[in-house]
């Protein structure tokens, strides 16, 4: 049913074909985009700005898909029942997406881009630890809401942020090789729990392991140098 529901959403492509704004390459900065050579990318900014947003992505992606895929499971070991632990993913995705929003909104008005996701960051790491604490439900599903709303509001204001950052001739470039390397640590966090488990650590210390990588991301966003370069 999931992947039913899922491609259903091709139905919406005659809508997005009619209604979003036409292809802007052609004006971007009076060139076509398609002039720029790949290696175009590494001559805009600082190389360390790259480094930053790949860094913060690798962890990000490494924290969603670890989570996504072995939650239940760590949850169970944890003590809980079957029911529960497969509901609790659910509970943390409901708190990416209204996250998402809230966290988007007060990045345009109040804090910026670079300082929410900083905090962003910091709420990540504190919540994933924060599961590995015998909780009771309600404090349970409290930080599920938020780990949820910090990893998932950090990934999706953070795609924003680095698109603002490239100029339009080079902004797919750019967002392509962001994501492209943080698919590596999708795949890197999916394996990478598969193996803690597989050692049968204590579920507290798995959790700790992996509210480091939400540390690292925010550190990477926090060395990010804005302004002219």
């Amino acid at each position: 049913m999931v992947l039913w529901l899922g491609g259903v959403t091709l139905l919406l492509a005659p809508f997005l074909q009619k209604y979003l704004p036409a292809d802007t390459r052609e004006r971007s900065e009076g060139q076509s985009a398609a002039a720029e050579p790949g290696n175009a990318l590494f001559r805009v900014g600082a190389r360390r700005n790259h480094f930053c947003f790949w860094t913060a992505c690798f962890m990000t992606l490494f924290l969603i898909y670890g989570l996504g895929t072995w939650l239940p499971e760590l949850m169970l070991r944890s003590g809980n029942s079957m029911d529960s632990s497969l509901i609790f993913p659910i509970v943390m995705n409901i708190g990416g997406i209204i996250g998402s929003f809230l966290f988007a909104s007060l990045a345009d008005r109040k804090l910026g881009a670079r300082k929410t996701l900083v905090a962003l960051y910091v709420l990540s790491a504190v919540s994933v630890y924060a599961l590995g604490i015998h909780a009771p439900g309600p404090a349970l599903f409290a930080v599920l809401f938020l780990a949820g709303a910090g990893v998932f509001g950090a990934q999706n204001i953070a795609n924003a942020y680095v698109s603002s950052y490239y100029p339009a001739s080079l902004r797919t470039t750019g967002l392509g090789w962001y994501n492209g390397i943080g698919r590596a640590g999708a795949i890197c966090g999916s394996a990478v729990w598969g193996i803690l488990l597989d050692w049968s650590l204590p579920v507290p210390t798995t959790f700790l392991i992996f509210a480091l990588p939400a540390l690292v991301g925010g550190l990477a966003f926090l060395s990010v140098r804005e302004g002219p370069s």
